[in-house]
């Protein structure tokens, strides 16, 4: 039986799996939940246990809303994933027609406008965009962005969507389509603003891109006839790791972040901007394999911050090749005894 021993405030599970081709591993998941006072720039350890999600959960219904929290189970990741989930504010609770929104982290920043609601309308033969609705709070979810689906007013068959964002909006298909009273997507990437209906621009946001959209689901590879015959239950050959990123393209660091890095956040609390630092922990791992140990460290690959209730949730992740040996881990001590 594998003995496990948790030296660390954190919560931690061992997962086995198979690579693409056919090893053993088993992937070491550690996650805390931390408090993120708005006073403070450190990131406290909150005393509510960090609890690993072993299947997706959606805002809602999951063909009609994102994807809040996605499963902890990747095998690994690749860079790291910073997922924000919570709102636009507008400053000083002023209502306004449009707020910038931005995540920095370190020199790297992703800004995006927000718009209250807007209309498509048509005056003689030009479409013009309606003045944006003013607001206080609005949601940061693709359901707020680009995408939706659009069927044709004489064909109820005749459905066309967005493979990058089905729950959207603004979407219009390339058949006869009604574009009088669409909603526009309130939140726009500032350098690629709506001109025309035509545009189809990619979907700004800062939450999980769910596995079945565009340009995730490209990366999980061919499941054909070919896959069935020679290689099921195995990932296809070309499957492509990058698939277990779950974050916005956007925001996916080309490196794992490390601890120490700055993260600000702009007009995302009622309270203004937004500033922090993340912790810099280093968790030392033995594993030991029919009784011979090693050292490892594993990654901090995903940051899940909401602002809304104070509380960022950082992910930690280290996988071990088995080769067919999960059964001879005989031990995994996390952290040092104290």
């Amino acid at each position: 039986m594998l003995d496990i021993r948790n030296h660390t405030p954190l919560t931690a599970e061992v997962i086995p799996g198979l690579d693409k081709s056919g090893y053993d591993y088993a992937t070491l998941i550690i996650k805390g939940n931390f408090i993120l006072d708005p006073s403070r720039t450190d990131l406290a350890l909150s005393e509510e246990p960090a609890k690993l999600i072993k299947a997706d959960k959606h805002y809602d219904e999951p063909e009609n809303s994102s994807v809040q929290y996605e499963a902890d189970t990747a095998i690994l990741k690749l860079g790291t994933d910073v997922v924000i989930n919570g709102h636009a504010y507008a400053p000083q609770n002023q209502m306004q027609s449009v707020v910038d929104v931005g995540l920095q982290i370190n020199n790297t920043a992703i800004n995006y406008k927000v718009f209250g609601d807007r209309q498509w309308v048509k005056e003689g033969s030009v479409w013009r965009v309606t003045a944006a609705k003013q607001f206080d709070r609005l949601a940061l979810n693709y359901e707020n962005s680009f995408g939706g689906v659009c069927a044709a007013p004489t064909d109820d068959e005749l459905v066309e969507y967005s493979e990058f964002n089905p729950i959207g909006k603004g979407f219009v298909g390339n058949k006869k389509s009604p574009v009088e009273g669409m909603l526009l997507p309130n939140i726009e990437n500032p350098n690629a603003l709506i001109s025309s209906y035509k545009d189809k621009p990619t979907p700004a946001g800062f939450g999980f891109i769910s596995r079945a959209w565009q340009p995730r689901l490209q990366l999980a590879g061919t499941y054909d006839e070919n896959w069935e015959a020679s290689r099921q239950p195995l990932l296809p050959v070309d499957f492509n790791e990058k698939f277990f990123n779950g974050a916005h393209p956007n925001c996916i660091t080309p490196e794992p972040l490390v601890g120490g890095e700055q993260i600000n956040l702009k007009n995302m609390s009622q309270l203004g901007d937004l500033h922090f630092v993340l912790p810099k922990w280093t968790i030392p791992v033995t594993v030991t394999v029919k009784g011979r140990s090693k050292s490892i460290y594993p990654v901090l690959d995903t940051i899940v911050i909401e602002p809304d209730i104070n509380k960022v949730a950082l992910t930690w992740r280290v996988t071990m090749p088995c080769y067919k040996q999960f059964l001879y881990i005989n031990k995994i001590v996390i952290g040092r005894k104290t």
